[in-house]
């Protein structure tokens, strides 16, 4: 997808009837999308990775009204990748905070690292995290209060693609950017990442984007 019909995609009137006058000014006014370095100053992170001086950069949820969530799209032929940092509004908003959770995604992929996922993508099958997290967690649930309603069966593949999620160990790695954001060096310097990772090695659950999954 280029970017041209990403921006239609995202801001066309069939795709999102309820934007804002804003987006559709943007939409209306720029035939390309902001990149990165006008959302982040970073000039350490270009340099290091001159990549992401490409990459767009926007507040594409922020601007559908969905403020709390944030993403990134991994590039393809003839697109740059993508970030959507969230729009975070409010006392106490770090967007720089969520721009570097997905920046951090963005690098997964040109080191190699394990990836990130997606609770809204996961897959129920069985052999993937989230499937034996629904099977396990099926069964925990009839030993203990019997066969589960429609609602209970949604709200138990719901706890197991979320789960999946938080342990993700690419998703662990990106949080663990935002813990660190703007602490000390003296603290970080008896703090290691490991440390600081909210789920440890053992418990986190890895995904390559060409051979799949590993986890204990």
């Amino acid at each position: 997808m280029d970017r041209s019909s990403l921006k239609a995609e995202l801001f066309g009137p069939n795709s999102i009837p309820s934007a804002s006058q804003g987006a559709k000014l943007f939409a209306s006014q720029n035939s390309e999308l902001p990149t990165l370095p006008v959302a982040l100053k970073h000039p350490e992170l270009y340099e290091n990775y001159p990549q992401l001086r490409n990459i767009d950069a926007m507040n594409i949820r922020g601007v559908r009204g969905i403020p709390y969530e944030a993403g990134y799209r991994e590039p393809t032929a003839d697109f740059p990748g993508m970030i959507d940092f969230g729009g975070l509004r409010g006392p106490g908003a770090n967007n720089r905070s969520n721009i570097l959770h997905e920046v951090q995604h963005a690098i997964q992929g040109l080191e190699g690292f394990a990836e990130g996922g997606n609770p809204a993508k996961a897959s129920l099958a069985q052999g993937t995290p989230a499937g034996d997290l629904y099977t396990s967690g099926l069964a925990d649930w009839v030993k203990k209060r019997g066969i589960p309603n429609e609602v209970q069966m949604k709200h138990i593949e719901d706890w197991a693609k979320t789960m999946e999620y938080l342990r993700t160990a690419g998703e662990v790695e990106a949080r663990n950017v935002q813990e660190r954001l703007g602490k000390p060096p003296e603290l970080l310097s008896i703090n290691p990442p490991f440390k600081t990772q909210d789920v440890p090695y053992k418990d986190q659950f890895l995904r390559w984007h060409k051979t799949g999954w590993q986890y204990p």
